[in-house]
């Protein structure tokens, strides 16, 4: 999660947070390598499964996918996250065709403001309709 001290999807997707998420991760798979390496010194091919630091690049994202739920600001992050992949790709030689980043919005989060939206009209529908005869029925039995 990365969480920025604006609290704006500007700075989330600047340089800073972004880079410094992916810098900050590197060196826990650095030290998980370190760890391994101590704790198995004759088992090279685990050390060969963890990637390295220099593995993590935001650059790797450009043929990529990302997901996002559907509020203004998760949305915004998105757009930019997506011009930053391809900023830092094109400044590792990459060309814009090779550039395939895809897009979506958590169906899961979707489903959740639909069924929201839905319960809501509802209820909605529902008291206006049986105002009357619940009004009727003692409040004790409701």
């Amino acid at each position: 999660c990365i969480i920025s001290e604006e609290h704006n999807a500007e700075s989330v997707t600047s340089s800073i947070s972004i880079i410094v998420a992916f810098q900050r991760s590197g060196k826990l798979l650095d030290e998980w390598r370190a760890v391994t390496e101590e704790m198995y010194p004759d088992r090279p091919d685990l050390l060969n499964k963890l990637p390295s630091s220099e593995d993590l690049s935001l650059s790797k994202l450009a043929k990529g996918f990302t997901m996002t739920d559907t509020c203004n600001t998760a949305k915004r992050i998105q757009v930019l996250l997506k011009e930053k992949i391809a900023k830092v790709r094109k400044e590792k030689g990459l060309a814009d065709n090779e550039i395939d980043i895809h897009t979506s919005y958590c169906w899961q989060h979707l489903r959740n403001v639909w069924f929201g939206a839905v319960k809501t009209a509802l209820n909605n529908t529902l008291v206006n309709q049986l105002e009357e005869s619940l009004a009727s029925i003692p409040s004790m039995y409701r």
